[in-house]
């Protein structure tokens, strides 16, 4: 998912969205959640940012603050 994003393009963007949403609740080490949460707040699309930061703050062990202020701007 992460080098469909790396395109640059609508499509890859979508595409790589897609592939990290089925990782997403397979990750342990990395918070996959905050990285789609953060590609959705890039193309503007705030009602599924906002989702997306609230399922990082809550499956996060020490969510940080950017999260908080992200989620709240979202």
């Amino acid at each position: 998912g992460r080098a469909y994003t790396q395109l640059g393009t609508p499509q890859g963007d979508s595409l790589g969205i897609v592939y990290l949403e089925k990782a997403a609740p397979l990750d342990t080490v990395n918070n996959v959640y905050r990285e789609i949460a953060t590609k959705y707040f890039g193309m503007k699309r705030w009602d599924k940012a906002a989702a997306y930061y609230d399922k990082t703050i809550k499956s996060d062990k020490k969510p940080t603050n950017a999260d908080y202020l992200n989620m709240g701007l979202a």
